[in-house]
C-alpha cells in the first residue's frame, strides 16, 4: 500500500509505532516541553489595548502549534516536511524573542507587516491594471499611498535572529532547514538511498529525524524562556532539565 499511496497508506501507522518506540525519549521530551508551554498559554493575561501583549501571546501560540506540527510529522517519518515547519518555527521564535528582548521589537514587527502589506497591495494593483474588470476595490490606491508615505521598513531574518540573540540558530539550524523550504538540490538527497531496493526512496523514514527534533527542541526552549520572562514566570529549572536532556539525546542519536 505504501508503494501505491505513500504517506496516505494505513501502513504508515506501523512505521509511526516503530519510530515512536525507537525515539521514545525524544518524543517524550517533546510532550513534556509542550505541556509546560500549554500551561503558560492557559495562564496568559490578554491586554487587547497592547499590541506587544497581543503579539507575544499570539506568537507563543503559533510557536507551539508549529512545534507540535513538526513533531507530528516526525512521528510519521515525514522528515523533509518537518524541516520546512522547523524553519517556520525558528523564524517565528526569532520574532517572539526579539519583541521580548528589544525595546523597539514590536515597532519593527508592525513596520514589517506594513511593508509586507504594501508589497501585496502593489502586486494587486498591477493585476488590476492588467485586468481592468477584475472587480478589485478602488480603495487600494489610497491605502498604497498612505502606506508609502509611512515608509515602513523591513527587518531581515538574520536581523531578527540577532535581536533574538539566536545568531547560532540562524547560522546552523535555519540555514540547514532552508534547503527543504526552497527545494534546493541538497534537499533532494533524502529521496535517494543506495541501499534501497528502489532507485527512489519515498515513504516513512528516520533519516535526519534526531537532528530536526533537536533543532525544534532548542528553538522551543528559547521560546519558553522568553515567553515565561514576558509573563514573569520562573521556569529556569524546567528549561535546564530540558536542555540537558536534549543535549544528551542529540549526542546519543546524532553521533557519527
Amino acid at each position: 500500500m505504501i508503494s501505491e499511496l505513500g504517506f496516505l497508506s494505513p501502513e504508515v501507522d506501523e512505521s509511526e509505532a516503530e519510530l515512536m518506540t525507537t525515539y521514545c525519549e525524544l518524543f517524550d521530551l517533546s510532550e513534556r516541553m509542550s505541556k509546560l508551554f500549554v500551561q503558560l498559554l492557559i495562564d496568559a493575561d490578554l491586554d487587547h489595548a497592547s499590541p506587544r501583549n497581543m503579539a507575544m501571546n499570539a506568537l507563543a501560540a503559533k510557536s507551539l502549534e508549529l512545534f507540535q506540527s513538526s513533531v507530528i510529522l516526525l512521528r510519521k517519518g515525514c522528515i523533509p516536511a518537518a524541516r520546512v515547519l522547523c524553519r517556520a518555527l525558528i523564524e517565528t521564535i526569532y520574532k517572539l524573542c526579539a519583541i521580548e528582548l528589544v525595546s523597539d521589537g514590536i515597532d519593527r514587527y508592525i513596520s514589517q507587516e506594513k511593508k509586507t502589506r504594501l508589497q501585496k497591495l502593489k502586486s494587486i494593483q498591477k493585476y488590476k491594471q492588467r485586468y481592468a474588470k477584475s472587480g478589485i476595490p478602488p480603495c487600494i490606491e489610497a491605502e498604497i499611498n498612505a502606506l508609502s508615505r509611512e515608509k515602513p521598513g523591513k527587518t531581515e531574518p538574520h536581523e531578527w535572529a540577532s535581536f533574538a540573540q539566536m545568531d547560532d540558530f540562524h547560522n546552523v539550524y535555519y540555514q540547514g532547514m532552508s534547503d527543504d523550504t526552497h527545494g534546493n538540490i541538497e534537499s533532494l538527497n533524502h529521496y535517494f538511498d543506495e541501499n534501497s531496493a528502489h532507485l527512489m526512496s519515498f515513504g516513512p523514514s528516520d533519516k535526519g529525524l534526531p537532528v530536526v527534533a533537536a533543532a525544534c527542541h532548542r528553538a522551543l526552549i528559547n521560546a519558553i524562556e522568553k515567553y515565561a520572562s514576558f509573563q514573569r514566570v520562573n521556569v529556569d529549572t524546567d528549561l535546564a532539565v530540558f536542555s540537558k536532556e536534549n543535549d544528551e539525546l542529540e549526542s546519543k542519536h546524532c553521533s557519527g
